[in-house]
Order: structure tokens, then sequence, then C-alpha cells
């Protein structure tokens, strides 16, 4: 009795509904039951239905791109003579994940289609491969002859679900297996014996999607390809008279596609002749630059502008090596595509008005775009330098240089006065836009200029020939492109190839045998600095701090030299990633995603915030955006763990709207223009600021920023606004300062909601490159609040650098050693004594911290300072109240001064150079003596505030004061973090990380250590998940910095072990990671939190995917 028909699946793509018997007991096969539904043709006529098979990535195929299989062995079970055991298979186009392909695998090759609308394979393909969508091949049918079929009618549903669903897949890795169980049937190819000329060019068969825009000769068509899936433009023009200038321009066209190939230039597929039209295929791309310039990202990214115009610099170079003028430069004109980087590919495409340089004489072109010398002496000779002009005047348009859309542009005198006025502002441009085209430069020229010759086809020295006046004496032009013809090919012969021995370290974990042998670091993969487009902005700002000149390059500026580019590490990860082919592995995963692991890093480098596990680098938390990067042998460990390649290159998106370079400094951004005045930050009315002063010394933010003395900042305060006063630069930088880090501070008070603290902290910076020279405690105030204004943007590398200059201040100062005093009274000096002192405190606590975030080296060291605490702190520190002691508020720091003595000591003990030589048992007794003391700190501390051992449930603060829920989370979160530090040194030790239990392979101290680690971990996550909503919104900075290394530990334990009591617990806090980084507030939402918060939420989905494939593989080999 066959099975009774449930509803259509909610996601199903299309159904097969049965046409013949032998295909009706295809669907009452028991196998087949969970995908038969009832399946309606007509809507008009729901009662008018039948039995059919449901086809979607529900199904969960072998094979990433794989719908479903058909045959005796398939997911759709077929049974019977001649039935292979994968006979056919429905397959995703893996290039645009749209078209459904049918692939016939049997080996009798007994698929065919029929119908009106039936596109059958052809003999001669390379693969018995063709589309399936509702307007093509509707019925198929395989298995016998006649009667005999299998036959099956397809019948669609909601195609638009298809991308929605296959990503839903790519998220869901379970659903779907990579590997085929069944390679493809293809027939062997024939054994070549001799060299075999190619035959004709395969038609293109086609199935219409959408038109792309259309005119008075014709049509452009978005088609797929039948045979292969592949999206091409077609455009369809009618069929001209053989005499007529539309014949002469499309037989132009097709000639000149046909004989150019270049990444930037349209791809050219075909041409040919069908009924009444003439038909000429290309690559399809989803827009041109017309679309860009409507949404400004030309304007707002001026990183994209530098890439358009490199690649367009080079298009125009190789077009004028193949004496080729495009004449028709425009926005409309140039495609574009998205590449795999997130960057976009440019194309120049419809060469109608195309011409050789020779036979160029005709009118043609936009008038917009069109070079003078066309307009002003139509009958002069033509050459490649109109389309640089063209070029240039596209820019314009696109950045709107010195207003150039607003500008009336109606006649050519006003064209050329607008253009001209734009290339003054783009200045290392102007030469494109030379009226004289003898004085214009050339693509070539232009790309030896910007990027130093990287993208130049021709020659340093090109011959001179259109170019060359009527009435100057020159060579003829058969003799020029004969002279050119030779010039080509002599630059196309192969150079010869050097024989060097190389670095072999990627077949090899470690090192390779040659760099092992001559000691060297292996050089496999090691990265040059990318030639590429150099800003270069001048800003000039005058004032009382003298003329200060900051300079970027750019192609829309001037330009002046300066130092090469150097290679950040994650950029050098980046790109010998991109270099390094994955391994081979049985999951059969594309080596893209293992060429983007880290490089293998050895114990001799600093093991701070890299990942260690069972002795082997597991790879590094990124400190400029805190995302973790993994190395190639982490890959392969959690493949053998899960069963997975995983996909943390998913990492690596990239938003058009975000720039981690430009992000990271706070001058402005690249290719900008110059600050105008309105731009600049000025301090406010005396009395304003004198009233936030006292506002910020009454606020809790002082006591954790004893950043001020009260007595000391009112001085400082009134200077900033005497200008004759010897000290106003260095007051006044003060107070932006001071600006810059409280302007957010208090969005109740009008006078803060008002200031620009990113434009206080700039005028800061300005001034205090004037003063460097000169220490004194209000240049050190200033250094440590635009610290601070930078570590709560996010940007450590930036904060990290004033840090380094505070702690010289400070040694200049003598803070490191000096004695406060101790009495009441204090005189001047006395004041500054013990305030200086203080601000050495704020470094040392800084320093510590931002040691362990960075992984750098602390810059100060414990050995050359008087760490005396200070006076009656141990009595004061944690009392609530205005803890006034003797005239003075009691500071609290950020956190107990005591901790950052014992985070000083885990650095060197456990995270030096010298730490890396000790022994496993050395190694052992140093975290034992480390917790011994972390212990005794937390019980000093006083109950009601005191860390418990773990958190087992949530953290109740409710019946807390403000100011004690403050020291609570402080002291919790930086507590459970430096007993995760301390612990996880033990994964340096070589231990079994392979999959036994750990208790039964590692020593009981090291698994006691790795206990310990997880433990806190998970303290971490579950803390956080209960006090994030309380934190301060400009703090999320510095607090998301605790989740990362909590899941990393669980992470890795979680796979080592998967067996573990706590591992199902241990996924659920994974799973809620990504929750509570969404829960922090966060004052201002820049592109910069969003991208974190994105990658995070990526990282947090896989590492919980894997830590459950982990489980599920471990629970399957115990049964």
């Amino acid at each position: 009795m066959p099975p009774t028909a449930k509803g259509t699946h909610p996601i199903a793509l299309f159904s097969l509904v049965p046409t013949s018997n032998r295909a009706r007991a295809a669907v009452d096969h028991p196998e087949n039951s969970h995908l038969v539904s009832r399946i309606t043709d007509d809507p008009d006529r729901p009662g008018d239905d039948q039995r059919g098979l449901n086809i979607g990535v529900f199904i969960g195929s072998k094979s990433r791109y794989t719908l479903a299989t058909i045959g005796r062995c398939g997911d759709i079970t077929v049974e019977g003579a001649g039935i292979s055991r994968i006979q056919c298979s429905f397959e995703i186009n893996e290039d645009n994940k749209t078209e459904i392909m049918l692939q016939d695998r049997s080996t009798n090759k007994s698929t065919q289609f029929f119908g009106t609308k039936a596109m059958p394979f052809e003999l001669g393909r390379p693969h018995r491969r063709v589309l399936v969508d509702k307007h093509v091949n509707l019925e198929f049918g395989f298995g016998g002859v006649g009667c005999d079929l299998y036959r099956f009618r397809i019948v669609w549903h909601d195609r638009g679900k298809l991308m929605a669903d296959f990503d839903y897949r790519e998220d869901n890795p379970r659903q779907t297996r990579t590997v085929l169980d069944e390679p493809p049937t293809i027939e062997p190819s024939r054994r070549t014996t001799r060299v075999h000329t190619p035959g004709n060019p395969e038609r293109i068969r086609y199935s219409y999607r959408d038109m792309i825009g259309s005119g008075a000769f014709g049509e452009v068509w978005k088609v797929a390809n039948v045979d292969s899936g592949e999206w091409l433009a077609v455009k369809r023009v009618k069929r001209p008279h053989l005499q007529s200038y539309n014949h002469v321009l499309l037989k132009r066209e097709v000639e000149t596609l046909s004989r150019i190939c270049h990444r930037n230039v349209i791809e050219y597929k075909s041409a040919v002749w069908a009924d009444e039209h003439f038909e000429i295929f290309m690559a399809f791309r989803p827009g041109n630059v017309e679309d860009l310039i409507r949404r400004d990202l030309f304007i707002k990214k001026r990183t994209a502008a530098d890439a358009f115009v490199h690649q367009m610099l080079q298009a125009l170079d190789y077009l004028a090596s193949e004496s080729i003028i495009h004449r028709d430069i425009k926005p409309e004109n140039i495609l574009y595509s998205p590449m795999p980087d997130g960057g976009l590919l440019y194309q120049l495409a419809d060469f109608g008005l195309a011409n050789i340089v020779a036979d160029a004489r005709t009118f043609a072109g936009s008038r917009l775009y069109m070079a003078p010398e066309l307009e002003n002496s139509p009958d002069s000779p033509q050459t490649p330098k109109m389309d640089v002009w063209s070029l240039f005047v596209t820019l314009a348009y696109a950045l709107n240089g010195a207003g150039f859309r607003q500008k009336p542009l109606h006649n050519t005198p006003l064209r050329i006065k607008a253009i001209q006025e734009a290339a003054n502002e783009f200045r290392p441009l102007r030469d494109m836009a030379h009226v004289d085209p003898r004085e214009r430069a050339t693509a070539g020229d232009m790309l030896d200029r910007l990027f130093a010759g990287e993208g130049r086809t021709t020659r340093r020295n090109p011959i001179r020939a259109a170019a060359i006046s009527p009435d100057e004496p020159g060579p003829s032009g058969e003799r020029v492109e004969q002279e050119r013809k030779r010039v080509r090919r002599v630059e196309q012969r192969p150079q010869r190839a050097q024989r060097e021995i190389k670095c072999d370290s990627a077949d090899v974990p470690d090192q390779c045998d040659w760099c092992r042998h001559h000691n060297l670091r292996c050089t496999f993969g090691r990265t040059r600095p990318r030639k590429g487009l150099k800003i270069h902005v001048t800003t000039v700002q005058d004032g009382p701090a003298g003329r200060r000149v900051s300079t970027q390059k750019s192609p829309f500026h001037e330009t002046r030299p300066r130092e090469p580019r150097t290679t950040s590490k994650h950029e050098a990860v980046d790109a010998r990633s991109r270099q390094t082919a994955a391994p081979s592995h049985p999951h059969g995963t594309r080596t893209s995603e293992a060429a983007l692991a880290m490089p293998l890093t050895s114990l001799d480098e600093t093991p701070l915030r890299q990942i260690f596990f069972g002795g082997r680098n597991f790879g590094a938390i990124d400190s400029q955006n805190g995302i973790p990067h993994f190395t190639l042998q982490c890959h392969q460990w959690i493949l053998s763990r899960t069963g997975q390649w995983p996909r943390f290159h998913d990492l690596d998106i990239h938003d058009p709207g975000y720039d981690e370079n430009t992000t990271e400094c706070s001058s402005a951004p690249v290719m900008s223009a110059p600050l105008n005045q309105n731009d600049k930050a000025v301090l406010p009315d005396q009395h304003i600021l004198a009233f936030l002063l006292r506002t910020f010394m009454d606020s809790e933010l002082s006591l954790i920023f004893p950043l001020v003395d009260s007595v000391l900042i009112e001085e400082t305060a009134r200077m900033a606004y005497a200008v004759n006063s010897h000290e106003y630069i260095s007051a006044r930088a003060c107070m932006f300062a001071f600006l810059s880090m409280v302007g957010t501070r208090f969005p109740d008070i009008k006078a803060a909601s008002e200031i620009n603290s990113d434009a206080c902290a700039a005028e800061a910076q300005l001034a205090l490159s004037e003063l460097l020279h000169h220490a004194s405690i209000t240049n050190l105030q200033t250094m440590i609040m635009l610290l601070l204004h930078e570590m709560l943007r996010g940007r450590v590398n930036t904060a990290s650098m004033y840090h380094a200059l505070a702690c010289r201040t400070v040694f200049t100062l003598k803070g490191h050693t000096c004695i406060p005093p101790t009495h009441y009274n204090l005189t001047r000096k006395e004041n500054e004594n013990r305030h200086l002192r203080m601000l050495f405190w704020m470094c040392y606590v800084l320093d510590k911290d931002i040691a362990l975030r960075t992984g750098q080296p602390p810059v100060i060291d414990d050995q050359f300072c008087n760490l005396t605490l200070p006076d009656n702190y141990m009595e004061t520190v944690f009392v609530d109240g205005n803890r006034v002691t003797k005239g003075q508020r009691t500071p609290w720091f950020t956190g107990d001064l005591r901790l950052s003595l014992l985070k000083s000591k885990t650095t060197c003990d456990l995270y030096s150079h010298a730490a890396l030589v000790k022994t496993d048992a050395e190694l052992l007794k140093t975290i034992r003596v480390l917790d011994e003391e972390l212990e005794s700190w937390r019980i000093s501390i006083p109950e009601e505030l005191r860390p418990g051992l773990s958190v087992q449930k949530k953290a109740n603060l409710d019946t807390m004061s403000s100011f004690q829920s403050m020291i609570h989370i402080e002291l919790s979160l930086n507590y459970y973090f430096l007993l995760n530090t301390i612990h996880a040194a033990s994964g340096r030790f070589k231990v079994n990380v392979d999959g036994h239990r750990s208790g039964r392979k590692c020593r009981f101290g090291v698994q006691s250590s790795l206990d310990l680690s997880a433990e806190a971990s998970r303290s971490t996550l579950r803390y956080l998940s209960t006090v994030a909503s309380r934190l301060y919104m400009e703090t999320f900075w510095v607090f998301c910095f605790y989740p990362t290394s909590a899941l990393m530990t669980l992470f890795f334990n979680i796979l080592h072990d998967p067996h573990h009591d706590f591992a199902m617990d241990d996924v659920e806090l994974l799973c809620g990671a990504s929750n509570v980084l969404q829960s922090m507030p966060i004052r201002r939402v820049t592109p910069r939190e969003t991208m974190y918060l994105k990658r995070m939420d990526i990282l947090v989905r896989e590492l919980s995917e894997l830590s459950r494939l982990a489980i599920a593989r471990q629970m399957t080999k115990v049964k």
C-alpha cells in the first residue's frame, strides 16, 4: 500500500511528477516516502493534484552543490534493469549558486528530455549536463525505451528561496557532506598520440533571465547558458544592411573583442547570426560604474577610487599596446563585479565605437567625456590619449571634483573649464587633463608615476605613431604598425627562468629541510610590501602651535617622496595565506579555505596572545581587531577531531563602508580633502570648561582614572586661555585631551554632548607633536588622556604608542622612583610629586593590561621602579563613599594595584622569552606559585566584593551600590582572566591532544591546570552574561576583550575531550557568547563596532558547530 502523501515541503524548490507507470512505482517506493507530497499544477484547479517527489536543499545530499541524486543508491531510490547506482543528479551551479543543472551520470547514457521546450544533451560536449528551469527541459526520462522509461515532469515552486536555503545549508554543515561516494561517470578522454587541432567553437544555447537594456537597434539580455549554467550577457542587434554603418560597427566590435584578452576588459565569448538578429555573447557583470556613482561609493570610500584608477589605467595601457582606441570611455561602459577579497573588478565594455589607431578618423563618443581635440579638430589623427582624457572626466564626475556635477556643462568651453578646475584639485592626475594631446600623459606614464609601473603593458618609450602632427615628418602608418608588432613579439618572448633552492615548508608541519639545516627561519610565503597606490593628503593648519603638515598619499592630491610602507603582521598573514595551497585531505575541501590559515609559529617567539594547546601553536589573537587567526596545524587538528574542515576564512568578510586601515588612526581619512576651518575643534567658554572639570572631579570616573589634581588642573585651565602664557600650547593640548576623553561620558550635560571628541583629540595630537622635547606633568596628562581616548575607541595599537610616550615621560620626571609626601598642607612642589606618583601608577596599570591585550612586552620593568603602594592604600581602597584621606580622595584605578603587580609577575614568569626555556617541571612550579598568590589576593578582598572561585549561577548585583557593582565587575573579570592566563600556559606542555581521555594521558598537574583554565573561562562567560547590560557605554572595547580568550579555551577543551561531563554545557556557553557581546551597551555604533560584532558572530557560530560535531563523533565511536 503506498504511503499517505503529505503537503509540499516548505522549502521545496521543485517537484518531480511521474508521467509513466514506472515513475509512479518509484514515487510509491518505501525509501522515497519522506519526499512524497500532493502537487497541484494549476492554482485555479486545487482539486486536480497528484503525488510527486519534493526536491530541495533539505534533502542534504552527498555534495554541497548537489540537490538530489536519482538511482539505485541515490537520494531518490529507483530500481530496475538498466538503472545505474547514480543515474542522474540535480546540481546547483557553483559560480552563481542559482541555476539548476541536470547531470546524466549513468553508464549507458539513457537520460533524455521530451517536449517542445526540450534542449537535450548534445554530442561532443565534455559533460552530459544541461540547465533545467521554468522555460526549458520541463520533462525528462531515463532507464529504458518508450513506455519502459522512468518519466517525470518538473513542477517548479518558489525559485526565489534557493539562495536563502542554500545559505542555510552553508551555515549548517551537518546538512551536507563534502565528498561524493560516486565519482562522475565521464568517459575517459582519448589517448593523445599527436597534436589535435581544435574544432569549431561550440554554439551557445541559452535561456532568458532579465533584460539589462534596450535601444533603437537591439537589446541586451541576461541569459543562462543551458550547457554550463553560467550567466552571460547577450547583445541582440537587428540584422543591419551589409552596407550600413551599423554593420560596420558590429563587425568592428566583434573583431576588437576577439583579438584582445585582459583582466580589465570584458570577456568575449562568441558571436553568431540568429534569425533576424546578430548576437554577441560576453561575460555577465552585475552592474556598471554609474550605479556605484549614484551610491557615492567613490566619495565615501576613497580606496575604491584608488583601485578604479589603477585597473582602468592598466586597461587603457593594454589597449594602447594593441593600437586600439575605445573612444567611448564613460561610467555606463565600465562594468564591475565583486571579488573574493571584498574589492571590485572593473572591466571595459561596449567596443562598438573602438577603432584601430591608424583608421580612427570619425567623430565618435559622448560629448561630456569626449577629448577636446576630437571636437576642435575632428579630422586630426586620433590617439589612445583620447581615452586618458575620458577616464579623467569619468573620475571627476565620480568624485565630484571641485563640484564638477553641479557646474554648467552644456557647451565645450564650460566643460573644459570645469575639467581643468577638477584637475587642479587632483594634482597628481592633472597630466591626464591637458587640452593639448602632445602634453597629455599616456596611461603607461600614469602607471609609472602612481603605481611604480605595476600592470604596465607598453614599453617605457613607445613609438609615437598617430600623435605625430600632419605637418611633422615621420614614418608611415604601415611602417609604424610593423614596428609595433615587432616590439610586441620581442616583449612576449619567455624570460629565462631562474633556478634557485627554495623553502618547502608548505609540505611539512614546522620547518623545511633547507631552513632547518641552515638554522634559518622558514621563508615560505614571506611577503613583500604590495606595490600599490600610495595615499597622500596635505593638511595645513595655522595656529598658535605653528604650522603643522600631516601627509598621506593619493593620486588625487599632491605627492611627495616617503619611506615605503611596511607590512603589518595580519597583512603578512593574509598575503602569505593567499600563496599557500591547502593540504590534501579526505574531505575534498577547496584549497582557498586551507590557505587562509596562519603560518606556523615556533615557540621561539613571544607566546603572549598566542594560542597553545598540547605543545602546539594553534594561532594568535589579533591585537588590532580582537579576532583569532588559526594556524594550518590547528585546521588539520580540528579536521581530525570533527571530521570537517573549519571555515574560519569567513572571518575575513569585508564591509564596503569599513576600512580597518583608516579607522585605526584618528587622523583624517585617506584621500579626503584638507580639513576646513569649520572642522577644527575650539575650546568652550572658560566657565563651561570649569564646570566640566568639577563634574569630572566629583564623579566616580576620577577615582578610576586619577588623571588630574584638583589644584593643579585649575591652574592649567587658566593658562589654556592665557595667550601670553609660556605654557599656553601645553595647557591647550591638555584641555583638548581632557575634552576628548569626557566628551561622551556625560551625555546628560548639554555642554558635554556638543563636544566633538575626535576633533578635540586631533587638536591635542597636533599640539603634542610640538611638545615632545619638553617633559612636564601637563604633557604627561595629555598623553595618558589621548591613550584612554584611543583605548575607548578600540584602537589598541594607537593607544600603545601613546602609552610608550607616557612611560618615557614618567621616567624622565622620575615618577617611577619618587616618594610622595604623607603630610597635610602640601606645597605646590609636593602636590606635583604626589600627582606625578598617581600618574606613574596609571601608566603601570595600563602597561600590564596593554601587554596582555597586545602580546607586546611591557614597557615598565619592575626592577627599576619603587613599587611601594600609596599611603593607607589597603585601608581605603575598597571603602565606599567619597573616600577622602588627608584631604585627598583615594583613587581606585582600573582594578586593584596588587592585581597589576601580579599581572606583571605572570607576564614575566610565564610569557617572557626567558620563560620559554624553562623545563616542564619549572613551568608547572611557576604556575602553582602564581596560582597560590592569586588565591591569596582573592581571599584578601572584602567578602561582599570578592570574586567567587567559579560562577555557577547568575551573579546578583542588585543590592550593591553603583560604586560597589563597578568594583565587583572589574575585580571578577580581571580575576577570571588572570586565572585563565596563568593556567593556559600549561598548553605549552607537549602532551597528547589526539583524542584520548585527558586524565589517562596527561600528568595530574597538567590536567588540573587545564581544568582550572576551562573553569575560569566558563565563569567569565557566565558572569558577563549577567552584568553585560550594566557596563558603561564607553567601555565596550575594554570589556569585549575578555570573552575571546574564554571562547578559545572552552573550544579546544571540548575538542580535546568531547566526552567530559561539562561538554554540552560548554557548547551552550559558546552559543550564548554572541548574545553577550550584542547585549553590551555602545555609546556610538561605528562601522568598526559593526564589523567586530559580525566577525565574532561568525566565529561563535563556527566554534559552536564544530564543537557539536566533535561531541556527535565521540558519541558515535562510543556506540
